[in-house]
């Protein structure tokens, strides 16, 4: 049994805890647990694993924002204790976007169908019931302290991140790729005690070493590769470029709230 560190509380300290002998898994499931209390199992599965049967393919290409929704929907929602990636793309997005978007982008050629973007994981998450705020449009200096606050309450945040390194709003490395090869969605799932962020990851990067599914990292380095949304408002429930997307999801609800 392993622990990670997920916030300090009046009666102690809470962790997440994981039953694996390491992070570096197909599907690392969790659990929080808070002195008596203790929260369903939920997984953080990795998108290139060969396990998703008619789904591996595209899970491997596109996979990331599918295997973040599902993290918070088995966090979340007793009905989706379990849930595997796979359910996720065949039943809850045709659910809430419709068979005929549905159909659209997984009737293209591989290469171009798209993953759930921003406002499509926000889209799903109203209709289930599970409390949040996107936050499509910020400055970087303010957006590091509210999410920062956030975190520390033990609630998630779903971000993307993109190849491309910013510095002040402007771009110093156009392929960078040290937490995306294009982009990339991610859970942040809270603050260890050096401060450093903790957060689920679907992607493999050979800086982690053995820290695959769950990873560490300074918030500061991460503001680097986020952007808010270019367009007067994002518009589209699957990814269509980064000027349609962007921004980030501060969830609103404690997972050890029933």
């Amino acid at each position: 049994m392993g622990t990670l560190f997920r916030k300090r509380t009046e009666a102690g300290s809470c962790y997440y805890e994981y039953e694996s002998s390491g992070l570096d898994v197909s599907a690392l499931p969790l659990k929080i647990r808070e002195g008596e209390k203790e929260s369903r199992s939920f997984s953080v599965y990795a998108q290139h694993a060969e396990e998703y049967g008619e789904w591996s393919e595209y899970l491997r290409r596109h996979g990331c924002a599918c295997c973040s929704l599902t993290l918070l929907l088995g966090m979340y929602c007793d009905e989706y204790e379990g849930i595997r990636p796979e359910r996720t793309i065949s039943e809850i997005e045709r659910k809430h976007f419709g068979s005929e978007q549905w159909e659209r982008n997984y009737s293209r050629k591989i290469a171009d169908q798209m993953p759930v973007s921003q406002l499509g994981i926000s889209r799903i998450l109203s209709e289930e019931g599970i409390p949040h705020r996107y936050i499509q449009k910020y400055r970087p200096e303010e957006a590091w302290g509210e999410i920062r606050a956030h975190l520390l309450t033990g609630k998630p945040v779903v971000i993307i991140a993109s190849r491309i390194r910013y510095k002040n709003g402007l771009i110093i490395s156009i392929n960078d790729r040290k937490y995306a090869g294009s982009y990339h969605t991610m859970v942040l799932l809270g603050l260890n005690r050096q401060g450093k962020v903790v957060f689920a990851d679907s992607a493999s990067r050979k800086w982690a070493g053995q820290r695959q599914r769950i990873k560490e990292a300074r918030m500061a380095d991460l503001m680097h590769y986020m952007f808010p949304v270019r367009k007067k408002e994002a518009k589209t429930s699957y990814f269509s470029g980064r000027w349609d997307t962007g921004g980030y999801i501060l969830i609103d609800k404690d997972p050890l709230d029933k």
